[in-house]
């Protein structure tokens, strides 16, 4: 009898916390469906709609929870003109410096996120891709984490992630935050008693050196801007098309790439390179990193083509990000040279 009295005393004193748990599962399983049809109608063309319902998403969500919504459920009227007007591609080179001192590399996102030394068994990779946003219920303390300036830059460039101002201001240091502010990379609002502030855009590091032959590993760096990938929701306020986020696609075409084994060398002073369709310019930007290290004395004129002029504004600011100065800047293409 003593033993079933302990038993039953047991269960009555867990059933609040298992409700608890159930109730919230419930909550997060609800605040993700009704994300998704918010994120549905969006890609209808419903946008007055989309907009109510992902506020109405916003105002359920927790504390926790809405500062991995911000970027996804808040209007932002500067979405459409990032990267407009020659200030951004006259700072980008401020950017590099910047995305440089705090270490935002492929291999240093590796080492925050406490991954083994590479090895034979665990071998460096070439950017840190996501395919599945961060999930409401189990995201890791580590993404939740500003603790230091690299997981500032983590959390907004990477995961999409809002962050309170001060905790960054405090972490990268005013200047770098006025940086942000100029470029115009960062939207702000109030919630919850904090200013939260978070990245318009995606920045993913690349290091050309992992699978190359030719590209040593100390310039190997490069870094793409480009939306968001639609799965993690695009801002609701976005009314140009986006520019075609950093994938698992677009990293095997690079990892493909003829020049980065040192197959393919020219015997020209000056080379062309063509990207067509070039969404944010990786193909032609990567080119031009390996053409550098084949044949560095060679100038390398790199031209982007796309149909959308936004696509060709994340280019242009690619390129100066990437060391290489725009000569032209047309309606139908974007021309980049590299010396």
């Amino acid at each position: 009898k003593r033993l079933m009295r302990w038993l039953l005393l047991s269960v009555l004193a867990i059933l609040p916390a298992v409700h608890r748990v159930c109730a919230f599962g419930g909550s997060v399983r609800q605040l993700r469906a009704e994300l998704d049809f918010a994120q549905c109608e969006a890609l209808r063309g419903n946008s007055d709609e989309a907009g109510r319902l992902l506020l109405d998403v916003f105002a359920k969500a927790d504390a926790s929870q809405r500062k991995l919504l911000t970027r996804r459920c808040l209007p932002d009227r500067g979405v459409d003109s990032v990267f407009d007007g020659p200030r951004a591609s006259t700072m980008a080179p401020r950017l590099q410096g910047l995305l440089r001192k705090f270490n935002f590399t492929a291999a240093g996102v590796q080492q925050w996120f406490g991954v083994s030394p590479p090895s034979a068994a665990e071998p460096r990779t070439m950017a840190p891709y996501y395919v599945r946003p961060p999930d409401l219920e189990r995201a890791s303390p580590a993404l939740k984490s500003s603790r230091d300036a690299l997981g500032v830059l983590i959390l907004l460039f990477l995961l999409g992630h809002s962050v309170d101002r001060h905790k960054a201001v405090a972490r990268l240091g005013r200047g770098a935050i006025d940086l942000l502010d100029h470029l115009d990379l960062l939207c702000q609002v109030e919630v919850d008693g904090e200013t939260l502030v978070w990245s318009r855009v995606q920045v993913c590091p690349l290091d050309l050196s992992v699978q190359s032959t030719i590209v040593p590993e100390d310039t190997g760096a490069c870094w793409l801007a480009t939306d968001w990938n639609p799965q993690w929701g695009l801002s609701p306020s976005l009314s140009e098309d986006p520019v075609m986020y950093i994938g698992p696609d677009s990293l095997a075409l690079v990892s493909h790439n003829p020049l980065q084994s040192g197959s393919g060398a020219l015997d020209e002073s000056t080379i062309q390179v063509l990207d067509v369709c070039a969404g944010s310019g990786i193909q032609g930007i990567t080119t031009a990193h390996f053409l550098r290290s084949l044949h560095p004395a060679c100038a390398v004129d790199l031209t982007f083509v796309d149909i959308n002029p936004r696509a060709l504004r994340f280019c242009d600011f690619n390129a100066k990000l990437n060391g290489l100065g725009v000569s032209e800047d047309l309606s139908a293409n974007s021309k980049a040279s590299a010396g």
